[in-house]
């Protein structure tokens, strides 16, 4: 019989608890374990990329790829492998999908694996020579020499640094990482022999045509909120670049992750009917939700903007609105000096709007989506 944690009520009556749900305990646990792991690489890649291998996104991946091989032991992709989390998601996904797939793959993930495949142009990362003597056998005290060279497969070199640095915040934050396919091969001079290895990537999926296909018997949990999402069309994120995503989504955590939340338990609702005709129509309401949602919280800083300064600015009706309009369109600023305002009170008013904002809204999910419309520009 399991020991039942006990408290006692204000009159000394015994209200048992249930116990304490330890797998839970150990599930969280190893899932911010995982995100933690993953950012303390990325801290310390992006803290020692230099100016100029920035300037170069090609030295980036290199770079990157060194960084994730580690001593050949790779540990991210250990700790992926052995990992059982349920939102722990890895895809392996044709490079030129890697931008859309990670801007739809985040949104229901907590950690987000991507690989390819093994079909690129090989590109040498390092290489060593090791040299013993036989210890057996007729040969014994033969001294040999071994030659290993290690590298990776890659379609576009310069593509995946671009997509490396435009995802820097979302992998220091742990939320995002790339496992490069990795080819090591050996060879002997002196016994006259090579032979070559490839590491297979621990991918949950291989997505096609934004479709995903089971690649190593992944938890259906995993499978009830990454297939929809890559079918969905996301309203807002297609128009806003992947760097600006990265900034909004770790900016706005909070709201990110109550999104989140939202996202993935109405997925796992709809599971019943995303095999049946009914799919399509469910996940359309959805993206109707979403743009429903974002249209509300727009609304809400509307309202929210005009009545707070109108009386507070000291200034007329009409220059407070023009001044409100071109905080969300700065190309409108000349307009706004034409009738009066200084440059300081326009300051200050676009400081009360802001902060106003974030402290109303930022805890909401829709405010997420919300920011994301706004294509990132300043609150």
């Amino acid at each position: 019989m399991a020991l039942l944690e006990r408290e006692l009520d204000a009159d000394g009556l015994d209200r048992s608890l249930p116990p304490m749900d330890h797998g839970l305990m150990r599930r969280r646990k190893a899932a911010q374990g995982a995100a933690n792991q993953v950012a303390q690489l990325h801290e310390s890649f992006f803290e020692d990329l230099t100016k100029e291998e920035r300037a170069a996104p090609s030295a980036t991946a290199m770079k990157y790829a060194l960084a994730v091989y580690g001593d050949g032991s790779r540990p991210l992709a250990d700790a992926k492998q052995k990992d059982r989390s349920r939102f722990y998601i890895g895809l392996n996904v044709d490079p030129l999908e890697f931008v859309a797939i990670t801007k739809k793959a985040i949104l229901v993930s907590d950690t987000l694996m991507l690989s390819q495949d093994s079909t690129g142009e090989y590109v040498k990362l390092g290489e060593y020579t090791e040299a013993h003597r036989i210890a057996d056998g007729a040969s014994y005290g033969v001294p040999i020499t071994h030659h290993a060279e290690y590298g990776m497969r890659c379609t576009d070199l310069e593509g995946l640094g671009r997509w490396i640095l435009d995802s820097e915040q979302l992998m220091k934050a742990g939320l995002l990482w790339f496992l490069p396919p990795y080819v090591r091969s050996t060879s002997s001079g002196t016994l006259g022999w090579t032979t070559q290895s490839s590491f297979r990537s621990p991918v949950d999926y291989l997505v096609k045509d934004r479709r995903a296909v089971d690649a190593s018997g992944a938890t259906p949990v995993k499978s009830k909120v990454i297939r929809p999402i890559l079918e969905m069309e996301i309203p807002y994120i297609d128009g806003v670049s992947l760097r600006d995503f990265s900034k909004i989504t770790t900016n706005e955590f909070d709201s990110y992750s109550a999104f989140k939340n939202h996202l993935r338990q109405k997925l796992l609702e709809m599971d019943d009917a995303i095999e049946n005709t009914q799919s399509a129509t469910r996940l359309a309401a959805l993206e109707e939700e979403i743009k429903g949602g974002v249209a509300e919280v727009d609304a809400k800083m509307g309202v929210a903007s005009r009545a707070r300064w109108w009386a507070s600015s000291g200034a007329t009706l009409c220059t407070v609105t023009v001044a409100l309009t071109a905080v969300q369109d700065p190309k409108l600023l000349p307009l706004v000096a034409a009738t009066g305002m200084s440059n300081q009170g326009i300051g200050n008013l676009y400081e009360r709007y802001r902060e106003t904002r974030r402290k109303q809204f930022r805890g909401e999910k829709w405010y997420y989506m919300w920011t994301i419309m706004k294509d990132g520009r300043p609150l």
